[in-house]
């Protein structure tokens, strides 16, 4: 291995390199040539002078010496500052990462390069930047344990849920057919509202929660068509539902229906029939107005739901995707949102390594997702 050096000795090698070639070119090029023709000289045959190209001959040599050593030391520092500087690009693929902390081939290569670092600076930032390497991954380590327990603490609080749910409700059923009063059927009444909503949003919260445990043996391959005619069949069926509501449904994957995509279908199914629900409780005044486009580009299957008459905040458009986050800080409104039904959306584009949004489109609202339909496209750790 190169004896490794600072800047200052690097470049106090490469002038004692230049200096001694260039001493022994000049001995071995120009002196004893000159010294055998002066021996011809003595015998009366000619007679040599030390002119003019002779000092030309001194310069050439010095300068294609310097050139070159210069060159090859400049060539040294930027190969060395490129194996940095490729070290330090590390977070854009963090996948890359061995588990269980077992070094990966390509890990023990990049440690390689690190010990054939031969300019000590550079060696320094590389030792440093690879601690920083260290320290960020188990900190990312930490971050997923903890989301990790969390979901399943909210999971098993959820579930723990269901059954004082499903006494509560059965309870207020069997009330409201015995009871004659009218105040207590109205509290009754009002007793198994509270408990559907309440059943509604633990339903909601599990289905959460399950997206961080699914494996690829959920992914499913099928027929861009048959998705498009599924997602359609929801969106009939959910504004059916609500008020009077005129839908476009706009296809743009026509030419693309016999493509096989690979995804979470049911979690994407689940997503759009969340973006046609929130388009749909917040479109203007009746008849209100939705339109829904579907397209597929480079395997990138992007969906778009817009309803009129809306308009979010910029500080939803922040918050969104954020779980619980909803515009009525108060919590206290009368419609059945709880903050978590974009929130899936978001968490089902980020499984398939996609992105979601919303955003103040034509006087309403456009709020979508753009999904990767290649398996090994997907989020890797599903963190």
């Amino acid at each position: 291995m190169e004896k490794r050096r600072n800047f200052r000795k690097l470049v106090g090698h490469t002038c004692f390199t230049i200096l001694w070639q260039f001493v022994l070119c000049i001995l071995l090029l120009y002196i004893f040539p000159l010294m055998g023709i002066l021996v011809v000289a003595l015998n009366g045959s000619t007679k040599v002078f030390l002119n003019v190209f002779s000092w030309v001959y001194i310069c050439v040599v010095l300068l294609i010496l310097i050139s070159f050593h210069m060159g090859r030391m400049l060539k040294k520092i930027k190969g060395e500052m490129d194996a940095v500087y490729r070290q330090s690009t590390w977070v854009e693929n963090l996948e890359e990462k061995s588990t269980d902390g077992i070094p990966d081939n390509e890990s023990l290569q990049k440690n390689s390069n690190l010990q054939r670092l031969s300019i000590e600076e550079f060696y320094q930032t590389s030792e440093y930047i690879s601690k920083m390497k260290e320290r960020i991954l188990q900190m990312i380590e930490h971050e997923k344990g903890q989301k990790e327990e969390l979901a399943f603490q909210v999971a098993a609080a959820s579930h723990d849920l269901k059954t004082p749910l499903t006494v509560i409700k059965g309870n207020g059923e069997l009330l409201q057919m015995s009871l004659q009063d009218e105040k207590a059927l109205q509290c009754v009444d009002d007793l198994l509202i509270a408990g559907n909503r309440m059943e509604t949003y633990v339903r909601e919260l599990i289905g959460y929660t399950k997206t961080y445990s699914v494996g690829t043996d959920q992914i499913r391959s099928c027929r861009l068509c048959d998705l498009v005619g599924e997602l359609k069949e929801q969106a009939v069926q959910i504004v059916a539902g609500t008020k009077e509501i005129s839908f476009a449904f706009q296809d743009d994957a026509k030419e693309d229906g016999d493509n096989e995509i690979k995804l979470y279908e049911d979690y994407v199914i689940r997503a759009f029939s969340n973006l046609i629900s929130n388009a749909c409780a917040y479109s203007g005044k009746e008849p209100g107005q939705i339109r829904i486009s579907i397209a597929l580009k480079d395997m990138e299957l992007t969906i778009k739901v817009w309803n009129d008459n809306s308009k979010v905040s910029e500080d939803l458009v922040e918050h969104f995707g954020t779980l619980f986050y909803r515009e009525d800080s108060s919590r206290n409104g009368k419609e059945e949102h709880y903050g978590i039904g974009l929130a899936f959306v978001k968490r089902v584009a980020d499984m398939h390594s996609g992105q979601a949004w919303i955003k103040n489109v034509d006087d309403g609202v456009e709020a979508g997702m753009c999904i990767h339909t290649k398996e090994n496209m997907f989020e890797k750790t599903l963190s």
